[in-house]
């Protein structure tokens, strides 16, 4: 496709984020990246505007990484944690108040990864938030640079992916999320997160059963709060006298401010699960596949159009029905999944069996003579190959010796030829192919002629 000569029009590319979040999400990013890559107009118009990171607490899983650049490739678990969770709790940080729990001791050391501890992840993102605003901030100057005609002006989108069931992408996917939001809402355009949240249930052949439990449990822990977020933005919910959340998004190092969010923090997030009917063994390519095709493919002009009239149907919380329809407050309906089928041409078989197909017929014609029986009734040269052809299948041929069989057949074939050069004489195409052949192997090539007027003759390559 890179060879093709290929440019969108002139305001219709909204520049975009991959934010991939763990070892999972981050391989996600770095496949749609790989693929990214080879669009048609990738260097002239998408890779100004697209930025492809990733967040993790795992060096080892990011270094595994080919398409996201080294530079953006944050990790977020290079630190003592004790110590600065000693340092914190000494000097009563407001800001980790609201998160931090007295009954929390982190693990000893640094250490790869978040070990399942969602909390782990939560630190490990407060502790960097600040080296992470600086970095996005940079990619987002970077994607709004003036003078870039085909940038449609307005909306940014970012696309977050992760599981829920570890502890890095289920401990710091919400805190990312108003992070993000508020980096490019200071640029004065409009940020559409979305989220891809992988459950648990995808996860339950990579880890052993007896850590199923913790995963399951991370995964419910993730959805309850984001559940409690994303009522923020509903009206019942903000009558009822709440309107904003304590959340510490960002570490303030100049002061010790704490936040609080008044909206919700996806403008929608798609629930990734495994279909009962498929048996996908490989959730993070299909994923990877299937938001390439939704983002990178005239399928986002549609989707563009439905996200903007999905809004209207979250005004109210989603009520149980029947009976139950007066308990608790309700649910919030910010939540999608989705899914891709794709028709795929197997373009390179099909040039390698015609290639073959090809082949076998030129070895047929040219070597083994070998005719088809439509081509008998119109053409003398193919009745008489047809007459000289070894017939291969026969009881006679197969019960052969070896040496029998390639006597047999290298008769044929120059019985065959010299019946060629025959039909060349008969036609009086003494310039013909077949009776150059045989001429030079048999007679040897004429050379001129004697004072005779005979005709001088090269040695034959028979002799």
């Amino acid at each position: 496709m890179a060879d093709i000569d290929y440019r969108a029009d002139q305001g219709t590319i909204t520049p975009a984020f991959f934010i991939g979040m763990g070892g999972v999400g981050s391989r996600i990013v770095d496949r749609i990246a790989a693929r990214a890559a080879s669009l048609p107009n990738w260097e002239s118009q998408l890779r100004p505007l697209t930025s492809f990171i990733s967040i993790d607490t795992n060096d080892l899983d990011q270094d595994t990484l080919q398409a996201i650049p080294r530079g953006n490739r944050i990790n977020i678990a290079a630190f003592d944690k004790q110590r600065v969770v000693e340092y914190l709790r000494r000097s009563n940080d407001p800001q980790t108040a609201q998160w931090l729990p007295s009954t929390y001791t982190p693990r000893e050391g640094v250490k790869p990864g978040a070990g399942q501890i969602r909390i782990e992840s939560r630190l490990g993102f407060f502790f960097h938030s600040p080296t992470i605003r600086q970095r996005l901030q940079d990619l987002v100057n970077q994607a709004l640079t003036p003078g870039v005609t085909w940038r449609k002006q307005g909306k940014f989108n970012v696309y977050l992916f992760c599981t829920l069931a570890g502890g890095t992408g289920s401990g710091s996917f919400l805190s990312l999320a108003y992070l993000i939001d508020d980096v490019i809402r200071r640029t004065h355009w409009q940020p559409r997160v979305i989220a891809n949240l992988l459950l648990s249930t995808l996860m339950t052949d990579k880890v052993g059963p007896e850590l199923h439990a913790n995963i399951h449990a991370n995964t419910y822990a993730a959805l309850k709060e984001l559940e409690n977020l994303a009522k923020l933005d509903y009206t019942q919910i903000k009558q009822s006298g709440r309107t904003s959340e304590p959340f510490q998004y960002y570490r303030n190092e100049s002061s010790r401010e704490t936040l609080s969010v008044s909206s919700r923090p996806f403008f929608v997030s798609f629930i990734l699960d495994r279909p009962p009917h498929v048996g996908t063994r490989d959730p993070e390519r299909v994923i990877a596949d299937a938001a390439f095709l939704q983002v990178f493919t005239p399928i986002i002009n549609e989707l563009a159009g439905e996200y903007d009239n999905y809004e209207q149907h979250l005004e109210s919380l989603t009520r149980f029905p029947g009976n139950l329809g007066e308990v608790g407050e309700g649910y919030t309906k910010n939540f999608g999944t989705f899914g891709a089928v794709a028709l795929v041409l197997p373009g390179h078989d099909l040039l390698e069996y015609c290639a073959l197909r090809f082949a076998a017929q030129a070895l047929r014609a040219q070597i083994t003579f070998g005719v088809d029986e439509a081509e008998v009734a119109g053409d003398a040269r193919a009745r008489a190959l047809v007459k000289l052809a070894v017939d291969y299948n026969s009881p006679r041929f197969q019960q052969m010796s070896d040496e029998g069989r390639e006597e047999l057949i290298n008769a044929s074939f120059i019985a065959s030829v010299r019946e060629l050069a025959r039909q060349d004489a008969n036609e009086g195409l003494l310039d013909g192919y077949w009776y150059r052949l045989v001429e030079t192997v048999d007679r040897g090539a004429v050379t001129g002629t004697s004072e005779k007027g005979e005709e001088i003759r090269a040695e034959t390559l028979m002799q």
